[in-house]
């Protein structure tokens, strides 16, 4: 049964002024500390009725309570006064809404606006530069953004509804900036570095090929079963026409698959009989961004990126181990490879594997099993 309509928009009423996105951080920090205080109890005085309402539970109203009370959280914090000790706002969600409040320029532009200031090069009022730094955040896919970060549903609700115009110029500018003149100039150095697009298309095409073969020839112990090979092009064709328009056919063409295959190992018992070892998969990664812009495979891979990867496979972990092989064509930096032993501690029947394919290093926690499959997983020199 829903909220009386009557009793919603009471519930809603202040919350709702303090979350529009006219009302950025800094005029609530004009406000005076005993107001915003009155704001806060108010906020909590809404939150302890809505949590005993006998109803459904409303998803606008607690995205416009989650984003008022950050909001107030973050303006008593930008002067310096000390908010309460029960706020619950993580310093991830309180550096995210900081982040987003210096685009509030953006709202005073059209998505035209901003692509003509980012191809004129004149940044006299800071918009390309906030360009830039939307382009090198990833705000060109900003829920990615919010999932990296683990920002709440209730909050990536409130961003997504109510500063929807904002991202979508956000997001343009992010896209712009990279297509841009002055983004190859800034990029350029960086650039010459990078693996080439028909260099990590034979990485991955070889290095599946070739686990492929040994698992299909594997004698001994381990017996490979139910072996699947896939890609992920669907999903790199969604992602990346936001960033620059292309077709399905220029993305096969062009640029690395996203290839993968999972198979089952088991052990063989006896003469006839065998049990399931572990389950593995395997995913090629590259920095498909780039690659789509430039054509060169610049970035490592990051620990936010690597993340997502491992969530996905997170529910599929039962009571057999689960090996989650991550291959990287641009490798991998000392923060994701830091990361194995706290993805290990989380999901205990996980073990991921971090492998180089440039350079060939793999990174992992040690493991009896896990060390038994090494060998399939080392890239070839």
């Amino acid at each position: 049964m829903q909220i009386p309509v009557e009793t919603l928009e009471r519930l809603n009423s202040r919350c709702k002024r303090v979350a529009d996105p006219g009302v950025n951080i800094e005029q609530l920090r004009r406000e005076s500390e005993s107001t915003r205080k009155g704001w806060w109890q108010e906020s909590e005085s809404i939150k302890a009725e809505y949590s005993g309402l006998p109803y459904d539970r409303d998803k606008f109203l607690e995205s416009n309570i989650a984003l008022a009370r950050l909001k107030l959280v973050v303006a008593a914090l930008e002067n310096g006064e000390k908010p309460s000790d029960q706020h619950g706002f993580r310093q991830e969600e309180i550096d995210f809404l900081k982040e987003f409040e210096q685009f509030a320029i953006y709202d005073r532009l059209s998505v035209e606006d901003i692509k003509h200031y980012i191809k004129g090069g004149d940044d006299e009022r800071g918009i390309i530069k906030l360009a830039k730094q939307a382009s090198g955040g990833g705000y060109d896919q900003i829920y990615k953004v919010m999932e990296r970060r683990n920002i709440p549903s209730d909050l990536a609700l409130a961003f997504q509804r109510i500063y929807r115009e904002r991202i979508k110029k956000m997001e343009a500018a992010a896209a712009e900036f990279r297509l841009s003149d002055l983004a190859r100039e800034v990029e350029g150095v960086e650039a010459k570095a990078g693996v080439t697009t028909q260099d990590v298309q034979l990485l991955e095409r070889s290095y599946i090929t070739g686990l492929e073969t040994m698992l299909k020839q594997a004698k001994g112990e381990l017996k490979w079963k139910n072996l699947k090979k896939f890609d992920r092009l669907k999903r790199l064709h969604t992602e990346l026409k936001t960033i620059k328009p292309t077709s399905m056919d220029h993305i096969k063409e062009m640029l690395p698959h996203g290839l993968g295959i999972k198979a089952v190992a088991r052990k063989r018992k006896l003469l006839i009989f065998s049990s399931t070892f572990l389950l593995l998969e395997v995913r090629v990664l590259s920095d498909y961004r780039q690659l789509h812009l430039s054509g060169r495979d610049v970035e490592r891979i990051s620990p936010g990126e690597m993340m997502l990867h491992v969530e996905e496979v997170v529910s599929k972990i039962k009571r057999d181990p689960y090996v989650l092989a991550l291959a990287a064509t641009p490798g991998w930096g000392q923060q994701a490879i830091d990361r194995i032993k706290q993805v290990g501690s989380l999901y205990p029947n996980l073990r991921l594997v971090l492998i180089d394919l440039k350079g060939g290093d793999m990174h992992y926690e040690h493991d009896d099993k896990l060390e038994r499959i090494l060998p399939y997983l080392k890239p070839k020199s």
